[in-house]
């Protein structure tokens, strides 16, 4: 080696290690910035100020703790507020005696086109409360005692208690006189398909 060679040898620009700066991920390179993220936060806090009402857009679902959630009417808000779109799949499953399943793929588009996540629901007539109806009610020979009227709002479990408990229930016999009723058992519902809308739509929430 020449000693021109080791003079140029010696004098090539040297970064410490420590001081390198790492080429960026692909993660880190198409993170929303700090600034965006506050600006989208502020939009939506004032978006649920000024235009969203709590028991409309928001509120607490019931059996779901205390912690409001966003409703649907409340996400069709901040949609129209970003400009975005949804794509929506629906898939129909068929079961036995008429009932029917419903499973829902919707994702969701930036203004660019870019897909910025997806959701999956799901809703079935074989649910209880679909599949299920209460019998006719059957009168008993026993008037509805006073004291029944006289709990019925300050005490609502003992008045219960009073007419038989779970299952009773006043009514009027054909002469207009309270009496005590027998509430049907369960019988499974006759016609699925009356709940066929009502399930597509629940299962789109």
């Amino acid at each position: 080696m020449t000693a021109a060679a080791q003079i140029i040898s010696f004098n090539q620009p040297h970064t410490p290690p420590s001081t390198q700066v790492a080429a960026p991920s692909s993660l880190t390179s198409f993170a929303v910035s700090i600034s965006e993220m506050k600006s989208q936060v502020n939009l939506i806090q004032h978006i649920m100020k000024e235009v969203m009402k709590n028991g409309e857009h928001f509120g607490v679902i019931p059996g779901c703790g205390d912690k409001p959630a966003l409703l649907k009417p409340g996400a069709e808000k901040l949609m129209l507020t970003f400009r975005l779109a949804n794509d929506v799949e629906v898939d129909t499953i068929d079961l036995q005696h008429g009932h029917r399943e419903y499973r829902i793929k919707v994702t969701l588009y930036s203004p660019t086109g870019q897909r910025l996540g997806t959701g999956i629901g799901s809703c079935s007539t074989m649910e209880g409360k679909y599949r299920f109806r209460v019998g006719p009610t059957e009168l008993t020979n026993t008037p509805v005692p006073k004291e029944y009227w006289d709990l019925r709002k300050e005490n609502p479990v003992k008045a219960q208690e009073i007419i038989g408990g779970r299952g009773y229930s006043p009514k009027k016999d054909e002469s207009g006189i309270w009496m005590i009723a027998r509430q049907g058992e369960k019988v499974e519902y006759d016609n699925p398909a009356d709940y066929y809308n009502v399930r597509l739509a629940k299962s789109c929430n």
